[in-house]
């Protein structure tokens, strides 16, 4: 009855929208439901008297975590209301506590600019409404103390059709996004180690922003530089934080142009050869002494290997070399004659010895390591009785050994990648890394592989502009002539 009353009373305006407010922060739960239901109805009715400051007041109770889906389906309705001062509304609160901006910034992306909002036929998402949300985040985001806002805000602007429909747009977000953690890459002092805040920020975004790039757009290549330039500065962090900038950067490798290939990849080699220790003889005095030793490979002692890095590096290296092969000659000695002039085809045998040596052993130390993992046993397979913790310590152990076999065919893979006399460097993209889930699109050399595959004949004439090949006729004395002259 008050929502239809309202407009008859204008003076009773603000004490009605008040009075209404305290019943929804009763607890009661069905005096709450009822006022949120004559909120929706006013709103309804006067959708451009109340609707701004019904939101203002609704969006103060998110954090009540009982009571946050009723007043989120009630702001919902608000929006597509009047999505205008619904979202007034919502960004003004951006400046208050942490707890409650990260509501706001979770329902801006979840209710606000859904999927559903932006796709639907009359969607009320229109450039004005993005607009304004580009200029609300893009003001917030170089001062968002917490790594959890910065990630909302950019994963919300990534959806947006002002930076997500055409390939400048991704990058221009690319570059807002890194500009926004406050890292000076081109100060000589720069050390990521000093604000790990920036740090995770930039970390942070890498996968959601590269994860673009399966949609056919490109912000890679602005994060992939950006990454390189942390790369020579990171001995100082921890082995995790390594872990993911190179992992990032592996995934992002293919991107780089051949400029930058070129400056980083003697770079990125001197890297990887410090994880690849040269093998270490035992002196003659301790072979003598040995009866059982029968061959050189029993003579050398096992190097302690990090895989988990040697990987990614590995992989970079490969990407690089792709880029630029005839640069492979004097870093490594692996000559590839591309026919350009201008480089240098000399021989480098010791360097060639030198990589393989390392490559040997680290070849032969991961499949004695692959081998003793096989013949590991798990625990007992759990049933119905097993305790909860043996189940959890079972799937655990197994998910261990599952990653760690395929770890070890990837460094496998990698090394006979570098091993070979003509390394075709292009199968890198065949290898599935350690880190990322699902398995490789395989590609395949066949010149017709990328020709649509259709089963119909009409269509298939449509799609390659052939006649469709006609039914073979056998001899049958006649019969199929007949048969076929019938059906005409």
């Amino acid at each position: 009855m008050i929502p239809e009353m309202f407009k008859y009373f204008p003076d009773k305006k603000n004490d009605t929208m008040n009075a209404l407010c305290d019943l929804v922060e009763l607890d009661d739960i069905v005096i709450k439901k009822s006022a949120l239901n004559a909120i929706k109805t006013l709103c309804e009715l006067n959708p451009t008297e109340v609707v701004f400051q019904m939101a203002s007041a609704l969006v103060q109770l998110l954090p009540d975590e009982e009571y946050t889906k009723l007043i989120a389906e009630t702001l919902s309705e608000l929006v597509k209301t009047n999505i205008d001062q619904a979202l007034e509304a919502l960004l003004n609160q951006l400046e208050g506590d942490e707890e409650l901006r990260s509501k706001v910034l979770n329902f801006i992306r979840n209710n606000v600019l859904s999927k559903a909002n932006r796709k639907a036929k009359d969607s009320i998402v229109t450039p004005e409404i993005e607009k304004k949300v580009v200029d609300a985040f893009t003001e917030k985001l170089p001062f968002a103390e917490s790594v959890e806002d910065y990630i909302n805000m950019i994963f919300t602007l990534r959806y947006l059709k002002t930076y997500s429909a055409t390939d400048e747009g991704m990058k221009e977000l690319a570059n807002l996004a890194v500009d926004s953690t406050a890292i000076d890459f081109d100060d000589a002092e720069f050390n990521p180690t000093t604000d790990k805040t920036s740090l995770k920020k930039l970390l942070a975004i890498v996968p959601i922003l590269s994860a673009a790039y399966q949609r056919g757009q490109s912000p890679d290549v602005v994060i992939a530089e950006y990454l390189l330039k942390i790369v020579p500065k990171m001995d100082g962090l921890e082995l995790e934080e390594q872990g993911t900038i190179l992992q990032a950067l592996a995934d992002l490798a293919h991107t780089l142009n051949t400029f930058t290939a070129k400056d980083y990849l003697k770079i990125f080699f001197d890297r990887m050869m410090a994880f690849l220790p040269p093998p270490a003889k035992k002196d003659e005095d301790s072979m003598k002494d040995d009866e059982n030793t029968t061959s050189a490979e029993e003579t050398e002692t096992t190097p302690d290997y990090n895989l988990s890095l040697l990987e990614p590096y590995m992989i970079i290296f490969i990407k690089m070399a792709a880029k630029e092969p005839e640069l492979l000659n004097p870093i490594c000695g692996i000559k590839v004659n591309t026919g350009q002039p201008g480089y240098d085809l000399g021989d480098y045998p010791e360097k060639r010895g030198d990589l393989l040596d390392r490559l040997g052993l680290l070849k032969r130390t991961v499949t004695k390591f692959k081998k003793n993992i096989k013949q590991s046993k798990l625990p007992p397979r759990p049933d119905l009785s097993t305790p909860q913790e043996q189940v959890d310590e079972y799937h655990a152990k197994r998910k261990e050994r599952t990653l760690a076999l395929r770890l070890i065919d990837n460094i496998v893979a990698l090394t006979q990648i570098l091993m070979t006399k003509e390394p075709r460097f292009s199968t890198v993209e065949d290898i599935n890394p350690s880190w990322r889930r699902g398995r490789p699109k395989k590609r395949s050399s066949h010149p017709r592989s990328n020709k649509p595959l259709v089963k119909d004949r009409r269509r298939r004439r449509e799609a390659t502009g052939r006649p469709a090949s006609r039914r073979r006729r056998h001899n049958n004395g006649g019969n199929n002539r007949r048969r076929y002259s019938n059906r005409r």
